[in-house]
Parts: C-alpha cells; sequence; structure tokens
C-alpha cells in the first residue's frame, strides 16, 4: 500500500508543513484537518506504479456563520492524467496538486481506489499515454490552423 505526504499552503508557497503522512488505508474515505486558511493542498505518493483513481475529493471551509461548506476539487499532477482525478503515477514522489481552491480550507476529504501496476505496464501506459497527449497538441494546433 502507499503512503501520501500530505503538505499545505497558507498563501506562500509550499513549504515543509504538513498535515502528515498516511498510508492509502489511513487517508481513504477520511477528513483530514489542515490549519485555518489553507489555500492549496500538495500529495506526495511515496510509491509509483500504480494508477490513483480519485472518486470523490472535498475541502470544507466555513460559511460568515461558520458553519461547514463543503465544495469538490480536481488535481494536476507531474504525473500523467488519464481522466479527470485519474493519475498515472510511474515513479516514487509523484505529486499531486490541488488545482481550483477557492475558499480558505480547513479540512479535505478523499475517497479514492490504488491500482497496483507492473514496471513493465506502467511503462507501456505511460507511453502511450504521451503518444496520445501529443497528438491531441497536434490535432489542437491543426484546428486553431484551419479556424484562422
Amino acid at each position: 500500500m502507499n503512503r501520501f505526504d500530505i503538505y499545505y499552503d497558507r498563501g506562500q508557497g509550499f513549504g515543509s508543513e504538513a498535515a502528515g503522512s498516511f498510508s492509502f488505508d489511513e487517508l481513504n474515505n477520511r477528513e483530514v484537518d489542515l490549519p485555518e486558511g489553507v489555500t492549496n493542498v500538495r500529495l506526495l505518493v511515496a510509491e509509483g506504479n500504480c494508477i490513483l483513481n480519485i472518486s470523490e475529493v472535498k475541502a470544507c471551509s466555513k460559511t460568515q456563520d461558520g458553519e461547514p461548506l463543503w465544495y469538490d476539487l480536481a488535481f494536476q499532477t507531474d504525473g500523467f492524467r488519464l481522466g479527470h482525478n485519474l493519475f498515472l503515477l510511474e515513479k516514487d514522489g509523484t505529486e499531486i496538486v490541488g488545482s481550483d481552491f477557492r475558499f480558505r480550507t480547513s479540512k479535505l476529504k478523499l475517497s479514492m481506489e490504488e491500482i497496483e501496476l507492473s514496471a513493465e505496464s506502467t511503462e507501456k501506459l505511460a507511453h502511450s499515454t504521451k503518444r496520445m497527449q501529443d497528438d491531441n497538441k497536434t490535432l489542437d494546433a491543426k484546428w486553431k490552423y484551419q479556424i484562422e
């Protein structure tokens, strides 16, 4: 099972401030408390060679009345994105960073599934994904050229 280190940013960029280190089982379907005023989070995934499907990710801030306000999040990665919140983590230490924090956040909740892969399967999937991303960029450039 993988380990996830959760780092947070309170508007000054990511530093060494961490909300903790969690195993997959500890983090899945659990609320993680964050200090008040967090503006983004980064998950640092310990081991590669897996697919991570984050089926639900929510952050919690407070309304003006102090009531909890849960909202959906999305993430970016330095690994490969296979779909919305579906990531191929091919190397150890892959980062997954929040991309749409809209409120100052005090809690994070993740529901996810981890699928372990062999190194060979990971390499093949990464190669195919890279080729597909390159083809999409080429197609997009041709489409823009045709429009112009």
